[in-house]
């Protein structure tokens, strides 16, 4: 407790700034207690009016006298200890902004997280749903009545089995499959083909689909890639999601070996088939051919074929 002598106020108020003197002195750690300011304002007016001194004063100090004594238990009371767990907290922390400053990173720990990415579209599968096939070995042993799904990606046809779960069957296993939509009413006979070039590479083991097979032949290999989202960075195209897209193409076996890959447009199919041009563009023009159908191009073969 703050203890001031009556020979003290008594001074302070002979003084010209004696009521500085008291506030200073009730309080000099805290100069917004609120006893200390309520003081000034009394002083001040008893200055003036010089009533009522003695009790005014006396108030002031027991009020202060409260006051201090609750300051002094707050001091005393012991602080709670922290878990070990809070510490480790504490101490991961430290180190966090140790590393961010030793880095040289002077902003503090800030954490953004980027909401924007919105998953992926599509699939690597030929189809989602599992359906119905065959599959041949290279042992010449066939397997009915199976269902699989074929990753168009890596090549891998699974199988699922009757327990529920699934197995894969890879490429140099299989001489060929066939895969039935028959919701959609479409069949996908798959022929295997070794070593073979494709705008991903040469291709240890992989399989066509075959829409004609003459002296002149047309197969479709049936293709997908994954393309990563790009939203990132000043040069990005503002797609926030990753995706699996065709990425099939087309190739016609001419007769004698040559393998051409082609666009399924006009100007390719008249160019692979340059030998008879002339021939070709009136049966185009009559049977009105869209280039654009898989089947259209297979009439255009077999027709060459017959010349």
């Amino acid at each position: 407790m703050i203890k001031i002598s009556s020979a003290q106020i008594a001074h302070g108020l002979n003084e010209s700034n004696g009521y500085k003197q008291i506030f200073i002195n009730l309080n000099p750690l805290n100069p917004l207690n609120p006893c200390a300011i309520f003081l000034f304002i009394c002083i001040e007016k008893s200055i003036m009016k010089m009533k009522s001194l003695p009790s005014l004063l006396l108030f002031c100090l027991l009020s202060f006298s409260c006051f201090s004594q609750k300051e002094e238990k707050k001091k005393e009371e012991p602080k709670p200890e922290r878990s070990i767990a809070e510490d480790a907290q504490r101490i991961n922390l430290y180190q966090q902004m140790l590393n961010q400053t030793q880095s040289g990173n002077r902003e503090g720990i800030m954490t953004t997280i980027d909401l924007r990415y919105e998953g992926t579209i599509g699939t690597p599968m030929l189809s989602n749903e599992w359906l119905k096939g065959e599959v041949v070995f290279t042992d010449g042993k066939r397997t009915k009545e199976v269902t699989l799904k074929y990753n168009l990606i890596t090549k891998e046809i699974l199988l699922l089995r009757s327990k529920g779960d699934s197995i894969a069957i890879y490429p140099y296993q299989l001489s060929g499959f066939i895969i039935n939509d028959t919701k959609n009413n479409i069949s996908f006979p798959f022929v295997k083909f070794d070593k073979f070039k494709t705008e991903a590479g040469l291709l240890p083991t992989t399989f066509l689909l075959p829409f004609y097979q003459g002296k002149t032949s047309f197969y479709k290999h049936l293709s997908k890639k994954f393309v990563k989202a790009s939203y990132k960075g000043a040069y990005s195209v503002d797609v926030r999601y990753d995706s699996y897209e065709d990425n099939s193409e087309y190739f016609i076996f001419k007769n004698g070996g040559e393998i051409v890959k082609v666009k399924i447009k006009k100007s390719d199919i008249l160019e692979v088939l340059a030998d008879k041009k002339s021939e070709i563009e009136a049966f185009i023009k009559k049977e009105k051919i869209n280039f654009k159908q898989d089947t259209d191009v297979s009439k255009v073969l077999a027709f060459y074929d017959s010349l």
